[in-house]
């Protein structure tokens, strides 16, 4: 089902539910003809056209007052998701049912901040998806963490089962966790220096070797070969000069 609809930021809501990050409000005359349409069905998710990637966003709540138009109230991220600034630009939708997308079978996600690994945050991921509904691999959602004070937490999609647009319930669904974006991996350490093998000790001379060694000295010197006292080389061999005649 395809519709023309005006989008709005829920900035313009005069309330806000605790799932309003996750959903779209829609206008009470759209969202009953929706659910006419659809009789039974449990979820209903809006997929806006002309999107780079695959956007989808759950159906939530209808916003009770009247309106001639069809229009939705989006929150801040998908409205940058889809390139618009939330002040009524006209848009065109696709309305698609629970049984469109495969049961998640598996999900690998990275936290883009790595305090979220400081926390027991893994139910609370879990009840999180479930509220999206659909998932996209290679996409970012923005959940707030109740844990770490409704703080806004960056998760990255890296990796769905069976397919890459899948369905959630996060209760039955197998969650795996990556290394955070902004984890430095330190350096492998610097290997031991090498220490060189001990010099090997030479025996100590005995007396009797000592006393041959200051004899030899003590003839060296008598014959002239001590290298202090003994010509050089080359005067030696040049010989004692000739007498003149």
């Amino acid at each position: 089902m395809e519709y023309t609809v005006q989008i709005f930021s829920k900035a313009f809501l005069d309330t806000e539910d605790e799932s309003s990050w996750s959903n779209a409000t829609l206008s009470r005359d759209l969202w009953q003809e929706l659910f006419r349409e659809q009789q039974g069905q449990k979820r209903l998710f809006i997929s806006f056209t002309g999107s780079e990637t695959p956007v989808l966003c759950p159906v939530g709540n209808p916003h009770l007052s009247h309106t001639e138009e069809h229009c939705i109230y989006l929150p801040y991220e998908v409205l940058g998701k889809i390139g618009v600034t939330g002040a009524g630009e006209q848009r065109q939708i696709t309305i698609f049912t629970e049984e469109a997308f495969p049961t998640v079978e598996r999900i690998k996600v990275r936290f883009i901040d790595s305090a979220a690994y400081n926390s027991d945050v893994k139910e609370e991921l879990e009840l999180a998806l479930t509220k999206l509904g659909v998932l996209c691999k290679d996409t970012q959602y923005q959940i707030p963490i109740q844990a770490l004070g409704n703080f806004p937490v960056d998760i990255y999609i890296s990796e769905l089962e069976p397919a890459d647009i899948v369905l959630c319930h996060g209760d039955e669904v197998q969650i795996e966790f990556e290394e955070p974006v902004d984890q430095i991996t330190p350096p492998p350490e610097r290997p031991p220096t090498p220490i060189p093998a001990p010099l090997p000790i030479l025996p100590a001379l005995t007396e009797t070797q000592e006393q041959d060694e200051q004899q030899e000295e003590q003839q060296g010197r008598v014959l002239g070969s001590d290298p202090n006292t003994a010509p050089p080389l080359w005067r030696q061999q040049i010989g004692p000069p000739r007498r003149r005649t």
